[in-house]
């Protein structure tokens, strides 16, 4: 029966290795090799298990289970089917989504599914050698305490004495924000292909001093298919800076693509981010290339961190044009909570306005690392409004429900409305303060989240004959 009803392997791996010890009392007790076995059988393949049972043996057949859980002194532990369906459970209704939980204190179990099998709990845990301190720091973290002999510790207040100490110094939140931020996504159509098309696009990176995300961002984009262009930019003597601007020049009328990426290009100086960058690209040679680059030949340009930095105290970010900065025009300016931020952030996509954005939709949710100093987005009102009303705004801080957010530390630097991220009026020039180039095979296993936006794959994929 059981071999009928599932796939060749999952019998071989699954039903195979199992051993039947013995029959009485209407208990078949059958032998398994490991705790794990146990438990994936109990969690994927009772219910079959008890069905098959039943009709070779007879109704009211209890399943035993011997669980070896020490190989080398052959120890097993009797267990008894807990009848519980293989079925996942319903979940429970979510209740005050909109409140954004503290990461430091665990959410009160009306506020959150915790989309755990109530049937897990550790009266019927099995202990072996392999799990024993994995159980250790599951009862601890349950508990929230650590105890000693007679006395116990919360979690909680361990975790405040070691973050108050220099909490004045290095603040972990900073002030609360009041302002509440609405659901929005934009509906807008995707953006079309380019016109001019090539086999194998070319990117261009320049490298000023003080960058250090040039290596992540070209292996991201020679991942995607695309032949990729360091520009080093010397600035030591007048003629260094001449020859880089006319090496720079050439390298962006051969390129479709153009990437400013992450660092302290001139350790963020002078008075301020991005300012470096900014001001060596309106050099007249370079801003003509750029132009002729966006306007006439449908290329692309991109900046992570730094580069969102410069494209924005450029101009290129929002308007898709070199131009003066006014007062009126959005910035990027020193963090709320006053201090560098280094961490993971989730979030979320509103807008799929761009060709960047080909391979993402409205509402996907991203886990992305930030690192910077500066990097809260500010505008007037009335120009954050506009931004989001035509699509420009695509990406937002959330909680951990997914909910946008101005509070610290999701998100991070406190931009107004909870920007992350911006587009230009066509789409064609994206900026964004998440380190998107920093995923790949055996990074951050220990993080959960979707983290792959596959930015740079879209962006070489919009120029690629199909």
């Amino acid at each position: 029966m059981i071999h009928d009803n599932v796939p060749e392997t999952t019998f071989k791996t699954w039903f195979e290795p199992i051993v039947p010890l013995k029959y009485e009392d209407k208990a078949l007790t059958i032998g398994v090799p490991s705790p794990f076995f146990y438990e994936f059988l109990e969690e994927k393949l009772a219910d079959l298990l008890r069905a098959t049972l039943n009709k070779q043996i007879g109704e009211g057949t209890r399943l035993m289970y011997s669980v070896l859980t020490d190989k080398t002194n052959h120890i097993s532990v009797n267990m008894e089917s807990t009848n519980r369906s293989s079925a996942v459970p319903a979940h429970q209704t979510i209740r005050n989504g909109n409140k954004t939980p503290n990461p430091m204190q665990a959410p009160a179990p009306q506020d959150l599914d915790p989309h755990l099998n109530p049937n897990y709990n550790f009266e019927n845990f099995i202990k072996g050698s392999s799990n024993e301190f994995s159980r250790t720091v599951g009862e601890t973290v349950a508990k929230n305490e650590i105890a000693l002999a007679d006395e116990k510790v919360s979690l909680s207040s361990i975790y405040g004495e070691y973050e108050s100490v220099l909490e004045s110094v290095y603040p972990t939140n900073a002030d609360e924000a009041k302002e509440e931020i609405p659901e929005f996504s934009y509906k807008g159509k995707k953006a079309a292909p380019a016109v001019i098309k090539c086999a194998r696009p070319k990117v261009l990176i320049p490298v000023f001093p003080g960058t250090n995300c040039e290596y992540d961002s070209k292996r991201a984009f020679e991942r995607a298919g695309a032949k990729v262009r360091l520009v080093v930019i010397r600035n030591k003597t007048t003629q260094d800076i001449i020859d880089s601007v006319n090496e720079l020049e050439e390298a962006i009328y051969s390129s479709q693509i153009m990437m400013l990426p992450g660092g302290f290009s001139a350790g963020d100086e002078p008075e301020g981010s991005g300012k470096f960058i900014a001001t060596f690209l309106r050099n007249p040679k370079l801003k003509a290339a750029i132009s002729d680059l966006l306007d006439n030949r449908d290329g692309l340009m991109i900046g992570i961190c730094n580069g969102f930095q410069a494209l924005i105290k450029l101009g290129l970010l929002p308007y898709g044009k070199i131009k003066d900065m006014t007062d009126t025009d959005p910035t990027l300016t020193f963090n709320t909570i006053a201090r560098h931020v280094s961490q993971m952030v989730q979030t979320k996509i509103v807008s799929v306005k761009s060709p960047w954005l080909a391979n993402v939709n409205v509402g996907d949710l991203h886990t992305i690392a930030v690192s910077h100093g500066e990097g809260r987005f500010v505008a007037p009102k009335e120009v954050i409004d506009n931004l989001f009303a035509s699509g420009q705004v695509f990406s937002l801080y959330t909680d951990n429900l997914g909910n946008p957010t101005m509070q610290s530390p999701y998100n991070p630097n406190g931009s107004m409305m909870g920007i992350e991220g911006i587009v230009s009026c066509d789409g064609r020039i994206l900026g964004k303060m998440g380190h998107s180039e920093r995923q790949g095979v055996n990074r951050n296993k220990n993080i959960y989240g979707e983290m792959d936006q596959q930015l740079f794959e879209a962006g070489v994929n919009y120029f690629k004959k199909k």
